[in-house]
């Protein structure tokens, strides 16, 4: 007899701009596993330096649980929605997030790309 094993999954939150951390305390608070990937950049003030951490991706942060939680997680202040595909919640295996963490404590600095230039033709 063969026995179906659900993988771990996590969802995905879309927060109100800066309110990633305040969200992940929250959600914390009522007992929920949150992953927020956090970058550290050294900020140059007239007066000081700091390090500072900010989201990898500004406005989302992963929450480990049964989507059937949902509606619990969408009342939390600063939570705007729960990022979904068509109807569907988006879910993000435990994989994908190692693969994400490594990068961020490697010490992954991304950078921004130009692609597009302006009075380039695109297609929409």
């Amino acid at each position: 007899m063969k026995s179906i094993i659900k993988s771990t999954k996590w969802i995905v939150v879309y927060t109100k701009p800066k309110h990633e951390k305040v969200v992940r305390d929250e959600l914390v608070k009522n007992k929920f596993e949150v992953y927020l990937p956090l970058l550290r950049k050294r900020k140059k003030w007239s007066d000081r330096k700091k390090w500072v951490e900010f989201p990898l991706f500004r406005s989302y942060l992963f929450i480990k649980t049964d989507p059937k939680h949902s509606i619990q997680i969408s009342k939390i202040n600063g939570v705007v929605r729960l990022v979904k595909f068509g109807k569907r919640i988006a879910l993000v295996s435990d994989e994908e997030l190692s693969a994400i963490n490594k990068m961020v404590e490697g010490g992954f600095e991304p950078r921004t790309e130009n692609y597009f230039l302006k009075g380039n033709p695109v297609i929409v």
